[in-house]
């Protein structure tokens, strides 16, 4: 794709080879990070691919895949998942990838991260890779404990993000969990500490992130989670979003350049939802989606329309200038 002739026709389906059942592998979702990229099967499977040097593919080395021939296709195993926590096998409904690390959600509920945890960003209580060596993952690969949610319940994962060093989860009943790297409050903990790199950090440690409240004042309820390199943002019913963590490019829409959610009083009533403005129909702008790259944030509305805000030297937020 950086020169002539790349693209169309020359641009092959990349061979994905076949699920854990034999049938050809169907991607149903797919997830990019830095340097890799997973999709997830019509049958629960997930197969990764590209740089692996943080055990992020779950293939048990740190070399990278795809790179040569015969690396793809029938070569390509499922990552092995192994076991949710009822006990049955672990069939992902979503993935994520971020800078080196995967993280999948599995149909009941649970959370799988492996790769690079440097940072807690795979919520096992230490500072480990995971899926770079032999005997790593499978049943060894235990489900992150998320403890409950606002209401009292067990946390059952609706969806998942990867962030350069931190991951982020939400559940059916629109609460969020963040862990990892918390440098520059990403995690939305009101300090810049760490959270899943020790012991006794997660289950019912990890506190659900106060969003505060919607521009009805009720609780806002996240119906969609993102994770940037360094910041965070979720999306409600309504189509408000709320962005929290470094802001030092304009990355959270809040007007200035300062971080939030590493400070404590900056969450909660204090998280003000983007001011989005109005759509092409000049009706108030209400996302249905919204992204977040490395130092950047797009939203898209229900009219079709995109909105961005950030980082702007390479033309990614499309307004014409830097």
């Amino acid at each position: 794709g950086d020169k002539p002739d790349e693209m169309g026709v020359a641009l092959d389906v990349v061979d994905l080879g076949v699920d854990h059942n034999g049938n050809p592998f169907k991607a149903r979702l797919i997830a990019a990070g830095d340097n890799h990229s997973c999709a997830v099967g019509a049958a629960g499977g997930v197969k990764c691919w590209g740089q692996g040097s943080s055990g992020q593919l779950g293939n048990g080395d740190n070399s990278p895949v795809g790179d040569k021939p015969d690396e793809m296709g029938v070569a390509l195993d499922v990552v092995d998942l192994g076991v949710n926590r009822d006990g049955n096998p672990f069939e992902a409904t979503e993935v994520a990838a971020g800078s080196n690390h995967s993280c999948a959600v599995g149909d009941a509920g649970g959370v799988k991260c492996w790769g690079a945890g440097s940072s807690g960003q795979l919520g096992n209580g230490d500072n480990s890779a995971v899926g770079d060596k032999p005997d790593e993952m499978g049943v060894a690969l235990d489900v992150v404990d998320l403890g409950v949610n606002r209401d009292g319940n067990p946390f059952k994962a609706r969806s998942v993000t990867a962030g350069d060093n931190h991951s982020c989860a939400m559940d059916a009943a629109g609460d969020v969990k963040c862990w990892g790297a918390g440098s520059a409050g990403q995690l939305g903990t009101g300090n810049t500490s760490a959270v899943g790199d020790e012991p006794d950090e997660m289950g019912v440690a990890l506190d659900v992130v106060d969003l505060g409240v919607d521009r009805d004042g009720n609780p806002f309820k996240a119906r969609s989670v993102t994770a940037g390199d360094h910041h965070s943002c979720a999306m409600d019913a309504a189509g408000d979003v709320k962005c929290w963590g470094v802001g030092s490019y304009g990355q959270l829409g809040n007007g200035d350049k300062l971080s939030v959610g590493s400070k404590p009083g900056e969450m909660g009533v204090a998280l003000d939802a983007v001011d989005l403005g109005v759509d092409g129909d000049g009706n108030a702008f209400e996302a249905t989606e919204v992204a977040a790259g490395r130092f950047h944030s797009c939203a898209m509305g229900a009219a079709g329309g995109v909105k961005c805000w950030g980082r702007g030297s390479a033309g990614q937020l499309g307004t014409g200038n830097t």
